[in-house]
């Protein structure tokens, strides 16, 4: 049993002998800093997000919206792009049932007890 374990410890050790170490003097990702998803009626999904969600605007660029979500921003872009596409957002929300009852009262159902299909069917999870 010793002799297994050591050779499992010594291969496993040479598998990441050449896997970079980070320092924090190198160079790195810190955090996301906005998403962007197009969207065919930048209108309705507006509706969605800041009158269902409780988003706040960040700037307008007319078929570029951006709004603040916590310390991230969530971008929207007017248009259709079919080559590109997100299978969910996860959403941190600080009150779950108050968001299911404004959503609902827009016309929005809630499934799977925490996923709601916004403008143009793109899934948002309601996470808690």
């Amino acid at each position: 049993m010793m002799r297994r374990r050591r050779r499992w410890v010594e291969l496993r050790t040479k598998a990441f002998i050449n896997l970079p170490i980070p320092h924090k003097s190198m160079a790195r990702a810190i955090g996301i800093d906005h998403i962007a998803i197009y969207l065919s009626n930048i209108v309705e999904a507006k509706k969605f997000f800041m009158d269902g969600l409780g988003l706040t605007a960040d700037s307008d660029y007319g078929d570029e919206f951006f709004m603040k979500c916590g310390n991230q921003i969530l971008a929207l872009f007017q248009g259709e792009n079919k080559t590109q596409t997100i299978n969910h957002l996860a959403l941190k929300v600080d009150n779950f049932e108050g968001i299911k009852k404004r959503l609902e009262k827009l016309g929005y159902n809630i499934y799977k007890n925490d996923m709601v299909d916004g403008p143009d069917g793109i899934r948002i999870q309601l996470i808690s």
